[in-house]
């Protein structure tokens, strides 16, 4: 499969350099900050981050926020104005992709809690920028699904629904993928899109289908359009199943920013883990972590490790 610049930059990407990352990874790497720094579920401050990136270009590979979406920016805007933390900014049309594709570092936080717990926070992650009820069952689904991929679970336990978790998607878009199984499905109905059904679907669909974290990735891209979302969506749940070391080398090696995304990989994996608990102070205009014991603790756990 040839990777190119039409096919991924044709409507929502961007002519990035190799190595730099787009919207996606500034947005989960703000969330991993935010879980980090605060040791909790702070959806004010994640908000601050996001308007960092989108007014400075923090977390970004070059200084700049790029490949931002409409629904996004409406909601930072109106929490800078309203100071919301669950967006006000609704349109019954426009479920976009902007929460799922940032999602990973939710299921890795709360890798120690029960499944159920990873879930409810995935959504009220979304909440943030993102109302709309496909967007929080995406969130919801995905975040099972990485949770479950970090504790060692192959992949048809992964996929798989508990009856209450069916009966939660009857009559949702997300719940026609799902129950139906529409990511068994072959292109051109598999389509890279910014809508978050479509984009969840084509994503399940390249991790059904992929024999290798590469291959999957190649899947991702190659279908075109919104590429770099769907490769993201793809790349949290492979990620977490193929562990750290599947990745090519080459790849891993090009990040413009592979040490602080293994650092923050490392101490969500700590956090998780039970072998720190963090404490911030400032000293000097500086934001010091320091870490302390924790209760915390995942079980068993073969793929969280970076």
């Amino acid at each position: 499969m040839r990777i190119n610049k039409r096919q991924i930059g044709s409507r929502f990407g961007c002519y990035n350099k190799a190595g730099h990352h787009t919207d996606d990874t500034s947005m989960a790497l703000c969330l991993a900050e935010s879980l980090i720094v605060k040791g909790t579920f702070d959806a004010k401050d994640q908000l601050e981050r996001y308007c960092m990136w989108m007014d400075s270009g923090h977390m970004s590979s070059n200084g700049k926020c790029e490949g931002m979406g409409r629904t996004t920016r409406n909601a930072l805007n109106a929490f800078k104005l309203k100071g919301h933390t669950k967006t006000r900014v609704y349109d019954p049309l426009l479920a976009g992709n902007g929460s799922i594709m940032r999602l990973a570092p939710i299921p890795m936080f709360y890798g120690s809690d029960v499944e159920t717990t990873a879930r409810f926070n995935s959504i009220l992650s979304s909440s943030t920028t993102h109302i709309h009820k496909e967007c929080g069952i995406a969130c919801n689904i995905l975040g099972g699904m990485i949770h479950r991929a970090l504790l060692g679970y192959g992949k048809e336990e992964i996929f798989h629904l508990s009856d209450w978790q069916e009966a939660s998607l009857m009559g949702s878009e997300v719940g026609d993928v799902m129950l139906r199984k529409t990511y068994l499905k072959e292109p051109p109905y598999i389509v890279g899109s910014g809508h978050v059904v479509k984009s969840l679907e084509a994503a399940l669909w390249a991790f059904h289908k992929s024999t290798s974290f590469k291959h999957g990735v190649l899947l991702a891209v190659n279908l075109g359009d919104d590429a770099d979302t769907t490769a993201a969506i793809y790349g949290q749940l492979a990620g977490a199943y193929y562990g750290y070391s599947a990745i090519p080398k080459i790849w891993v090696n090009t990040l413009i920013k592979r040490v602080l995304i293994k650092k923050y990989a490392t101490e969500l994996y700590k956090l998780a883990n039970g072998k720190t608990k963090i404490s911030v102070r400032k000293e000097k205009g500086k934001t010091i972590v320091k870490g302390t014991g924790s209760k915390r603790s995942i079980k068993g756990s073969k793929k969280i490790t970076a």
